[in-house]
């Protein structure tokens, strides 16, 4: 997960935002129960706040970022895995990343430096 500015102007969140991807704790619900302090669960509301593409003239609305991690992608040979994630957030802001990893005799190891693939 990325680290966390502590920016009292906004609120950040995990959950999937994307219903085209299947999150990663869509398929293991379990895995809730490790995420960082500080990243609560994404609720309708901070949703809301987070599709918020322009300023609402007269209102305020407080900055959502809610990030994300789709389900691996593991090679055939069970060697390799692929693992999109980015985030979403309020004022048409929103950045997909790619992670490569390799598996080795002391767990999975991140193959190479993690890809930016679009940010807005």
């Amino acid at each position: 997960m990325p680290s966390i500015n502590h920016n009292p102007g906004f609120d950040t969140y995990y959950g999937g935002v994307r219903p085209d991807r299947r999150d990663l704790l869509a398929a293991c619900p379990e895995l809730s129960a490790d995420l960082p302090a500080g990243y609560p669960l994404a609720d309708n509301e901070a949703r809301a706040r987070a599709k918020v593409g322009a300023p609402i003239p007269g209102k305020k609305v407080r900055e959502a970022f809610i990030y994300f991690i789709d389900v691996p992608q593991v090679s055939a040979d069970l060697r390799t895995a692929v693992v999109h994630m980015g985030y979403s957030c309020t004022g048409l802001c929103g950045a997909d990343f790619e992670a490569r990893y390799v598996r080795t005799a002391q767990g999975w190891r991140l193959q190479e430096a993690i890809r930016t693939l679009s940010v807005s």
